[in-house]
């Protein structure tokens, strides 16, 4: 923006900034992709917000939602109680999904959720 802004700085220098910046997020998803400790460092992992209808909230305290914004994501998904839900996922983009059933046979989605396993005691 300050190149646009101010006069005084050179198209060239606002042009090699934006260049650089590009190939610094090249390189980090370049990375990411194929090292698993630097994936680690960079992204998420999906969180396990509400499980049978009660909220955890220790968990969502550290992933700061509000306790509204499960009221809306139920309402979304046209659930009137928390009761009737079996979980809320925080996903690693920062969405709400709704699980209203979850198959304890069958639970491959729900493996790499971060904290899954501790409050199910699935394997």
């Amino acid at each position: 923006a300050t190149v646009a802004l101010d006069k005084s700085v050179p198209l060239a220098d606002g042009a090699s900034v934006f260049l650089l910046l590009i190939l610094l997020q090249f390189i980090i998803t370049w990375l990411s992709v194929r090292i698993d400790k630097v994936k680690k460092i960079i992204t998420c992992t999906p969180t396990l917000l509400l499980y049978k209808g009660e909220m955890l909230k220790d968990v969502m305290k550290k992933e700061r939602v509000t306790i509204q914004e499960m009221y809306v994501i139920a309402r979304k998904n046209g659930f009137t109680d928390l009761k009737q839900i079996d979980a809320i996922v925080m996903e690693t983009t920062g969405d709400l999904h709704v699980i209203a059933s979850i198959n304890h046979l069958n639970t491959q989605t729900m493996e790499d959720i971060s904290n899954y396993t501790e409050i199910t005691g699935k394997d």
